[in-house]
């Protein structure tokens, strides 16, 4: 059986960094959390933006 590397989420905002993290060190990258928070945090502002544009009552 693999061993899966683990590390607990220190608060609800950290799920995304805290999974990167876990898949990284799997494959033998090392990343400290405040590395990917940084790295995530565009692309988690990018999404709130996206979904504040998306109409959500159109018909297709």
């Amino acid at each position: 059986m693999l061993k899966f590397p683990h590390y607990l989420q220190p608060d609800a905002m950290d799920c995304g960094p805290t999974c990167l993290r876990i898949v990284a060190k799997y494959f033998g990258k090392h990343y400290n959390l405040e590395t990917l928070r940084e790295l995530t945090w565009e692309l988690m502002l990018f999404g709130i933006r996206s979904s504040l544009n998306t109409p959500k009552n159109t018909k297709r």
